[in-house]
């Protein structure tokens, strides 16, 4: 569903791109993309991932599973007679993973 709401397009348009001679991979090239694409891009992202946490999943006839619109079975479970399995973790230990995890260079996008 990603690939034909948005992906692809971009696919497509970065390999032309590419093949144009407009993009060699290069750093500067790579941080031109993300400052002209990337607000684009997660705006599009964001709008197919409101879409399909709205839609409906159907009740399955064969097999027992789940069913409904998934933004309000993670919201509310109690309504699908289940529980929240959500797993609370310590502020420290989420804050020692976000300085382990952060990079400290001129070029933050890069890996």
């Amino acid at each position: 569903m990603l690939r034909k709401h948005c992906c692809q397009f971009w696919m497509d348009f970065f390999a032309q791109l590419k093949h144009d001679g407009f993009f060699d991979g290069s750093e500067l090239d790579k941080e031109i993309m993300r400052f002209c694409f990337l607000s684009t891009i997660q705006q599009e992202l964001d709008r197919i991932r409101d879409e399909w946490n709205a839609h409906h999943i159907r009740y399955p006839r064969n097999v027992e599973g789940p069913y409904g619109r998934p933004v309000i079975m993670y919201n509310i479970p109690e309504v699908y007679n289940t529980r929240d399995y959500i797993f609370h973790v310590d502020q420290q230990e989420t804050q020692l993973c976000k300085n382990e995890g952060t990079l400290h260079n001129d070029y933050p996008c890069d890996r």
